[in-house]
């Protein structure tokens, strides 16, 4: 089983994990960006695929289900800024 890096928050490895599936891997990508709802990743097989050693709860889910909409820069927003900055507030509520 895979293990996300100890030097990086499991969120960062976990962004990283996925843009390199977006140059790598962009159909499994799109089947991401195309469920409704977080709790519809546990069908998408791409979902597994990706969050191996992070599990399938429901936090995972919902964070995967926000991952095609934020992007990452060092020194830049937190995690919860790029939230509340980049997500739709309808899209936000679903989430949570």
């Amino acid at each position: 089983m895979e293990k996300p890096e100890s030097k990086l928050s499991d969120w960062l490895a976990l962004y990283q994990r996925y843009e390199k599936w977006k140059k790598d891997v962009p159909g499994a990508v799109a089947e991401l960006r195309r469920v409704a709802a977080p709790d519809d990743l546990i069908t998408v097989p791409a979902f597994y695929r990706l969050t191996r050693g992070y599990g399938s709860g429901e936090n995972i889910r919902r964070l995967v289900y926000c991952l095609p909409r934020l992007s990452h820069k060092d020194g830049g927003p937190s995690l919860g800024e790029a939230l509340a900055n980049r997500i739709s507030e309808k899209r936000l509520f679903m989430v949570i």
